[in-house]
């Protein structure tokens, strides 16, 4: 595939207003805003938290976390301009990549 700099930018953009316009009508209606990072899915205090937000009682001790599975190949064998893709996440700041969470 070929990493397109320009329509990844657009698209974060767009991105990052979406989660800004829910952030901003939660706030304005006194709603919690409760965001999950992809990371903390396999969490059991963040699975357990959002279990008792959401009114339940049943505690885990674990998550499965099958849906965290490895790329089948890695990206250098899987994107052409595969540098480019890379000097960009170098140079580009964690509150642009903010929607990612």
């Amino acid at each position: 595939m070929h990493f397109d700099i320009e329509r990844f930018n657009a698209f974060l953009r767009e991105l990052n207003l979406f989660r800004a316009k829910i952030r901003s009508v939660l706030f304005e209606t006194r709603q919690p805003y409760f965001p999950i990072h992809y990371s903390d899915i396999g969490d059991p205090l963040v699975g357990n938290a959002i279990i008792a937000y959401l009114g339940g009682s049943q505690r885990l001790d674990h998550f499965e976390t099958e849906i965290l599975k490895p790329p089948q190949r890695p990206f250098v064998d899987r994107i052409e301009n595969y540098w480019e893709f890379v000097t960009y996440f170098r140079a580009v700041s964690t509150d642009d990549l903010y929607a990612f969470g």
